[in-house]
């Protein structure tokens, strides 16, 4: 393959402007106007790639420098499948329950390098609905067969698949945050909690972004819940912010004052009897996916 070309015959230079010789950026993935009309992707004429390359050759030439052997090739080509998929989601599951098995199932969970494993929730707004009832209480017990601790996060709204969740649920943990609009929000849900005989005593309250600078006290939360508050995480919205924006959890990422609560309220789900005992709760740790309850 030539790395060079010569100027088609007959080719007249463009006429020079007020930039011409003014160098805009330096690149090493390509070069313009070398030998007049031309483009080069890392010494290589592109009509030359384009005869002679496949896509994948190309890419690999661009992102790695140089291009792939046969060997490499073929490895960057399995490479790039496994990632063109996109992952799977809640209505997968309960779209194939027919079919599921161990198997399968592990096809659908995505590990996280921390030990999760996760079943992406729906891209579609009106599913899960009132339809996949049945199919969403099916999906609990097969997953609460073949994982030790399984959270949902149910979100704030009152459905048949939030239902669903809630009489699985051996806790059901109630995010507030310290404000007027968050507590009455927590009460109602409470209320329906009740109404529902799900079970108030499963209810656990969870109060997020504390600060003493908040008129709400803890007491009164308490009081208007009529539940004691079960754990506290401080307000540190940079911290959260930024994990959010990464991806990487907070557990991950430092030791801050909020991932040290997130790991104390996870120790104190998995082995609520030995709390102090952190080797202990590693080897009981199984698949857990964390999320918040609101």
């Amino acid at each position: 393959m030539s790395t060079e070309s010569t100027p088609a015959a007959g080719f007249k230079p463009k006429k020079s402007v007020a930039l011409s010789g003014v160098t805009a950026g330096n690149t090493a993935l390509c070069t313009v106007g070398r030998s007049g009309n031309d483009l080069h992707y890392r010494g290589y004429d592109i009509l030359d790639l384009a005869e002679n390359c496949e896509f994948e050759e190309v890419a690999h030439l661009l992102i790695h420098g140089k291009l792939p052997t046969a060997a490499e090739l073929k490895g960057y080509k399995t490479k790039l499948k496994r990632l063109r998929g996109l992952p799977a989601t809640v209505l997968d599951a309960l779209e194939n329950l027919h079919r599921m098995d161990k198997d399968f199932l592990r096809e659908l969970l995505a590990k996280h390098k921390s030990g999760l494993e996760i079943l992406a929730g729906s891209e579609q707004f009106e599913r899960p609905g009132a339809q996949d009832a049945g199919a969403v209480e099916e999906l609990f017990r097969v997953l609460g067969k073949s994982h030790d601790y399984v959270v949902v996060d149910a979100g704030n709204q009152v459905n048949s698949c939030s239902i669903a969740a809630l009489y699985a649920a051996d806790s059901i943990f109630l995010v507030a945050n310290p404000d007027v609009p968050s507590v009455r929000n927590a009460q109602r849900l409470v209320d329906k909690v009740r109404q529902l005989g799900v079970g108030g005593e499963r209810i656990r309250i969870l109060l997020n972004r504390a600060s003493d600078q908040h008129m709400i006290g803890q007491k009164q939360i308490e009081t208007a819940l009529g539940y004691g508050i079960h754990h506290t995480f401080p307000s540190d919205y940079k911290t959260v912010s930024t994990a959010l924006n990464s991806g990487v959890p907070l557990s991950l990422t430092n030791h801050s004052e909020i991932a040290e609560q997130f790991g104390s309220f996870t120790r104190h789900i998995i082995a609520p009897g030995e709390v102090a005992d952190k080797a202990a709760v590693e080897k009981r740790r199984a698949a857990f996916s964390f999320s918040f309850l609101s």
